[in-house]
């Protein structure tokens, strides 16, 4: 009989030293899967980017011949030669309007930022801004240097920011965003606008507690950025709102960028 008892106790301590390794195995796997996902999401937003900067450094060379067009059609003008300002029209301006038709044409200055993460989340911003009605603004007007945070939290702390506010846009009567990013010192600011359907809020419970302009059952988001936030200290953030407006602002402590300067840059 104890030999039994023995024999069900070493067979217990097995069972649930396997269940333990299972479970290590289980969180292993799954780690390397979000690990995996993440790495072809960050590879998605890059080349999806560099594509984009392929097409921008396209208009860029459009613009530059754009002097030698204009010499052109100025002597086809004084010779009066019609089929030659036709030809020209054909062979050129046609390329012109292809160019200018692009989606994204209005949104080139995302490239002045230097983190891929940020450029790729902007992209998919928009996208999602354009397929339900919001009517969103980007305004960067100087190069942006790298932000030093993990990837990860990137994209989780963007992501969310964008997300919100492009959704609680779509709610609202006004149907608007505005990002904007600026370089002052050593620091880079990142202020985000959105219009929301108009409620009364309480400003100091929005990021502490499950509270959204995205409306009832919505706040995980902003419970992931709050956690991001605590991760990182050195950022400052702040946020206002108006009857129909959300305003939050973040600023990134940053050391001089000594990184390379973009080189697709219309000048």
């Amino acid at each position: 009989m104890i030999d039994s008892n023995i024999f069900l106790f070493y067979i217990c301590i097995f069972m649930i030293l396997l269940l333990i390794l299972l479970i290590l195995i289980y969180l292993n796997v799954n780690n390397r899967k979000k690990n995996r996902e993440l790495e072809n999401q960050i590879q998605d937003y890059q080349r999806f980017t560099l594509h984009l900067q392929e097409d921008y450094a396209e208009i860029c060379q459009f613009r530059h011949d754009f002097k030698g067009m204009v010499s052109s059609i100025h002597m086809a003008i004084v010779k009066e030669d019609i089929s030659e300002l036709k030809r020209i029209y054909r062979e050129v301006f046609q390329v012109g309007r292809d160019l200018t038709q692009l989606n994204r044409f209005s949104y080139f200055n995302i490239f002045y930022i230097h983190n891929f993460e940020i450029q790729g989340l902007l992209i998919e911003a928009i996208n999602l801004a354009e397929k339900i009605g919001v009517d969103i603004r980007i305004e960067i007007l100087e190069a942006i240097p790298f932000i030093p945070i993990a990837s990860f939290d990137l994209i989780r702390l963007f992501s969310n920011l964008l997300n919100n506010a492009v959704q609680a846009a779509s709610s609202s009567q006004k149907k608007k965003v505005i990002v904007s990013f600026y370089h002052l010192g050593e620091s880079v600011i990142f202020f985000l606008g959105n219009s929301y359907k108009k409620r009364e809020m309480d400003l100091k419970r929005i990021i502490k507690e499950r509270m959204t302009t995205k409306g009832k059952g919505h706040g995980n988001g902003l419970i992931i950025i709050n956690k991001v936030l605590e991760k990182y200290p050195s950022i400052h953030y702040g946020m206002r709102t108006t009857e129909s407006d959300f305003y939050q602002e973040f600023t990134f402590k940053i050391s001089e960028y000594k990184g390379e300067k973009h080189e697709n840059y219309c000048i």
